[in-house]
């Protein structure tokens, strides 16, 4: 069982980005457990700061695997990755990876129109890539209303099961945050397939 953290931003990364995680490593058939670490108020370098200082005396035991997922707003991906890895500057024990939506994480559910139809009984409209604050909230729930469904929580609730339905490959070559993503998922899936035989 190999454990993986989740640092996340907002309730989005949560129910979008666990799932996906989740569903990968069922494809390598390896076992997970996912702790999810949520940020107050998007404070994610304190949040940062604090876990880490935690594995460092102790009072946390270190994951195999540690996600950090924030948003890319309006940045652009490289920035805030690269913002991140400064802000990792400790030797670390374990593999850290980054999931940086760009703009938001909301749009990586309206990529697969396909899985989006299967789930809710009709297809969302292919995302544009503009850096508004809440456009993809908004869009995300102007295509769960057009699919005569009532959102509860901005359509998150049926994250999961978008998420089931999703094409990777799909996903893969529409957008390049989700790429970059699943590529470095996909390294440390392969360290540790590797090990295991080893």
């Amino acid at each position: 069982m190999h454990r993986v953290v989740l640092i996340c931003e907002d309730i989005g990364h949560e129910y979008i980005i666990a799932p996906i995680v989740n569903r990968i490593c069922n494809e390598y058939d390896i076992t997970i457990s996912i702790r999810v670490v949520k940020c107050s108020g998007s404070r994610i370098y304190q949040t940062l700061d604090v876990f880490l200082s935690h594995i460092r005396s102790g009072e946390e035991t270190a994951p195999d695997l540690m996600i950090v997922a924030v948003d890319a707003n309006c940045k652009g991906y490289n920035q805030r990755r690269e913002q991140l890895q400064n802000h990792i500057t400790a030797d670390l024990s374990f593999s850290v990876i980054h999931a940086i939506p760009d703009p938001h994480i909301e749009r990586w559910l309206l990529i697969d129109s396909h899985a989006f139809r299967v789930v809710l009984g009709k297809g969302c409209d292919a995302p544009d890539q503009k850096c508004d604050r809440d456009r993809y909230k908004v869009k995300l729930t102007e295509a769960i209303l057009n699919a005569d469904v009532i959102p509860l929580i901005g359509g998150l609730e049926h994250a999961e099961d978008i998420v089931r339905e999703m094409n990777f490959t799909v996903m893969d070559h529409h957008d390049t945050s989700f790429h970059h993503f699943l590529t470095d998922l996909n390294t440390v899936l392969n360290q540790w397939r590797a090990e295991s035989h080893h």
